[in-house]
C-alpha cells in the first residue's frame, strides 16, 4: 500500500494508511527525525567541567562548571593607579570561591560576547538548576546580560581548537581580577554584593574566612539571579543567531529553499 507523509502547518500526517489516522505535531516529527540521523554532537574535543552543550545551526552553547575550590588568585591592588591594562597593580591572595558556573556562546567556533558567569553552592545536577549573582571582578550587569563576564582580551578564538579554546576562557577567568567590566559597564558584582557577608566584606576579610574555613562560601546566602541554566542557555541561544526550529510547514519550505539556493 502506497504511503504519503504530508505536512498542513504545523502537523503531519501519514496518508493511504487505511482507517487508521495518523497525525503528529511537526515540531516533534522534526525532533524525532533529528534523533535517527548521525551527527557529531560537539565539533572537538571537550574539557573536564563541561556540563551542557547545546547547538542550533552555526551557534553553540557551552555550560561549565568550576568546582568548589581555594586558589591562589591576583586581585587588583587597592591602591593601583591603573583599573586594569600593563600599569594595574596586583595583590596575590588566596580565596575560597563556591561552584562557578561560566555559560558562553560561540558562533562557527568564535566568542560573540555572550558570555555570563554565576555562582552556586552544589553542584550541577540539571539544566533547570538555579543562578546566584558572584561577588567577582569582571562581571557586570552590561551587553543584555544580567552576569557578562569580560573576556574582551581574548579576542575571538575562532581559529583556536575547542578543547584548547575552553581551556584558554577558564584561564583567563583567573589570570587577574580587575576593574575592566567597570569601565565598560558600572560597577562590577564585587562592589555589589560586599554586603551581603561580613566576611565578605573587603579582600583581607575574604581571605582570613578563607583560610580558618574554606567551605564558608558554601553557606553564604548569595542572592538569587532568577535564572536557571536552561533559561541563561536559551537567551543566549536566541540572542546570537537568527535560526529557529521548524514549527510550521512555512518553515519547512523555507529550508529547503535556502537549502536549494546554496
Amino acid at each position: 500500500m502506497e504511503r504519503l507523509i504530508e505536512i498542513h502547518g504545523d502537523t503531519v500526517q501519514l496518508a493511504g494508511a487505511g482507517n487508521t489516522a495518523v497525525a503528529v505535531k511537526l515540531s516533534a516529527f522534526v525532533d524525532a527525525l533529528a534523533q535517527w540521523v548521525e551527527r557529531r554532537g560537539f565539533p572537538g574535543l571537550l574539557i573536564d567541567g563541561v556540563r551542557f552543550v547545546r547547538t542550533l545551526g552555526p551557534a553553540t552553547v557551552v555550560c561549565i562548571e568550576l568546582p568548589h575550590q581555594v586558589r591562589t588568585v591576583r586581585w587588583l591592588a587597592e591602591t593601583s593607579s591603573a583599573d586594569y591594562g600593563p600599569a594595574a597593580q596586583y595583590q596575590q591572595v588566596r580565596l575560597a570561591f563556591p561552584y562557578i558556573v561560566v555559560i558562553i556562546t560561540f558562533w562557527n567556533g568564535a566568542l560573540t560576547g555572550q558570555q555570563q558567569l554565576f555562582y552556586r553552592t552544589a553542584p550541577i545536577r540539571s539544566e533547570d538548576d538555579p543562578l546566584c549573582f558572584p561577588n567577582l571582578y569582571n562581571v557586570a550587569d552590561g551587553y543584555g546580560q544580567v552576569c557578562w563576564l569580560c573576556l574582551q582580551k581574548l579576542g575571538t578564538l575562532e581559529s583556536v581548537p575547542w578543547d584548547a579554546k575552553l581551556r584558554c576562557i577558564v584561564e583567563h577567568l583567573w589570570s587577574a581580577f580587575n576593574r575592566s567590566s567597570e569601565v565598560h559597564e558600572g560597577n562590577s558584582y564585587w562592589g555589589k554584593m560586599r554586603h551581603l557577608d561580613r566576611r565578605l566584606r573587603s579582600i583581607a576579610a575574604w581571605q582570613q574566612a578563607s583560610g580558618t574555613d574554606p567551605s564558608f562560601v558554601l553557606s553564604v546566602r548569595w542572592q538569587p539571579a532568577g535564572l536557571t541554566i536552561r533559561q541563561v542557555m536559551d537567551r543566549q541561544l536566541a540572542a546570537s543567531t537568527r535560526t529557529r526550529p521548524i514549527t510550521t510547514d512555512k518553515d519547512l519550505v523555507t529550508l529547503l529553499l535556502r537549502t536549494a539556493h546554496h
